[in-house]
Protein backbone atom coordinates (compact mmCIF):
# COMPACT_ATOMS: atom_id res chain seq x y z
CA UNK A 1 0.00 0.00 0.00
CA UNK A 2 2.91 2.34 0.68
CA UNK A 3 4.02 1.99 -2.95
CA UNK A 4 0.53 2.89 -4.18
CA UNK A 5 0.38 5.91 -1.91
CA UNK A 6 3.85 6.93 -3.12
CA UNK A 7 2.53 7.18 -6.69
CA UNK A 8 -0.94 8.44 -5.73
CA UNK A 9 -0.45 11.87 -7.33
CA UNK A 10 0.80 10.30 -10.57
CA UNK A 11 -2.07 7.81 -10.67
CA UNK A 12 -4.67 10.50 -10.04
CA UNK A 13 -3.15 13.33 -12.14
CA UNK A 14 -5.53 12.79 -15.12
CA UNK A 15 -8.50 13.30 -12.79
CA UNK A 16 -9.80 16.37 -10.98
CA UNK A 17 -9.88 16.75 -7.19
CA UNK A 18 -13.24 14.97 -6.88
CA UNK A 19 -11.52 11.59 -7.38
CA UNK A 20 -9.93 9.54 -4.61
CA UNK A 21 -7.79 6.43 -4.49
CA UNK A 22 -9.50 3.95 -2.17
CA UNK A 23 -8.10 0.54 -1.25
CA UNK A 24 -10.21 -2.44 -2.21
CA UNK A 25 -8.88 -5.80 -1.07
CA UNK A 26 -5.48 -4.24 -0.34
CA UNK A 27 -5.19 -2.54 -3.75
CA UNK A 28 -5.66 -5.82 -5.58
CA UNK A 29 -8.47 -4.09 -7.45
CA UNK A 30 -8.98 -0.53 -8.63
CA UNK A 31 -12.02 1.26 -9.94
CA UNK A 32 -11.32 4.29 -12.12
CA UNK A 33 -14.46 6.29 -12.81
CA UNK A 34 -14.91 9.02 -15.35
CA UNK A 35 -11.89 8.01 -17.43
CA UNK A 36 -12.04 9.52 -20.92
CA UNK A 37 -11.95 7.05 -23.79
CA UNK A 38 -11.65 7.23 -27.52
CA UNK A 39 -14.02 4.93 -29.35
CA UNK A 40 -12.85 2.88 -32.31
CA UNK A 41 -13.96 3.98 -35.80
CA UNK A 42 -16.89 1.53 -35.62
CA UNK A 43 -18.01 3.24 -32.34
CA UNK A 44 -17.13 0.25 -30.15
CA UNK A 45 -15.15 0.64 -26.94
CA UNK A 46 -11.51 -0.51 -26.84
CA UNK A 47 -11.02 -4.19 -26.05
CA UNK A 48 -9.79 -5.57 -22.73
CA UNK A 49 -6.34 -6.01 -24.30
CA UNK A 50 -6.37 -2.41 -25.60
CA UNK A 51 -7.13 -1.21 -22.07
CA UNK A 52 -4.35 -3.34 -20.61
CA UNK A 53 -1.83 -2.04 -23.17
CA UNK A 54 -2.82 1.55 -22.33
CA UNK A 55 -2.56 0.84 -18.60
CA UNK A 56 0.97 -0.53 -19.03
CA UNK A 57 2.09 2.74 -20.67
CA UNK A 58 1.65 4.42 -17.28
CA UNK A 59 4.86 4.35 -15.23
CA UNK A 60 3.32 3.09 -11.95
CA UNK A 61 1.88 0.06 -13.75
CA UNK A 62 4.90 -0.88 -15.88
CA UNK A 63 5.89 -4.42 -14.98
CA UNK A 64 2.82 -4.87 -12.76
CA UNK A 65 1.48 -8.39 -12.44
CA UNK A 66 -2.05 -7.77 -13.67
CA UNK A 67 -3.85 -11.12 -13.67
CA UNK A 68 -7.42 -10.29 -14.69
CA UNK A 69 -6.94 -7.18 -16.79
CA UNK A 70 -9.09 -4.07 -16.91
CA UNK A 71 -12.63 -4.15 -18.16
CA UNK A 72 -15.52 -1.78 -18.74
CA UNK A 73 -18.19 -1.58 -16.03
Amino acid sequence: MDLVYKYCQIILCPFDDTFDLIPSKGFTRMIILGAPCIRKPNSSLPSKQDLLNELWTNVPFQGAGIIDGPTWS
